[in-house]
């Protein structure tokens, strides 16, 4: 790993999509485990920060390596909060799967997205 991985700051946390899915069924929607494990390097995942005052803010990552749930993206588009929430594009991440809500492979095809 040649960077150091980025953590939000100023209070901001991951999406937990699994755990949004199971609280909100009918407004939120989590991969199943056969679309998260397709995940490899040259995908493309959606993930996004959240805190409970401020706006949080959604994401492309690219796949840049796994090992298990965790995997390790590069921030791959411009952000508009990074002042409130330290990460900008080309940041890397290490994300679970748990945080992961949109799969795209490496031709831009969906693997899978909320329906």
């Amino acid at each position: 790993m040649s960077k150091t991985p980025t953590l939000p700051t100023n209070g901001f946390t991951l999406i937990d999509s699994a755990r949004r899915s199971k609280d909100h069924p009918d407004t939120w929607a989590h991969p199943d485990q056969g679309a998260l494990d397709e995940i490899q390097p040259g995908y493309f995942v959606k993930v996004g920060l959240t805190h409970t005052e401020l706006i949080g803010e959604r994401f492309w990552g690219r796949v840049r390596g796994r090992s298990g749930a965790n995997i390790e993206i590069e921030v791959d588009q411009d952000m508009r909060y990074s002042d409130q929430h330290g990460v900008s594009d080309q940041d890397v991440m290490v994300v679970q799967e748990q945080n992961v809500f949109g799969i795209v492979n490496s031709r831009g095809e969906p693997v899978w997205e909320a329906g």
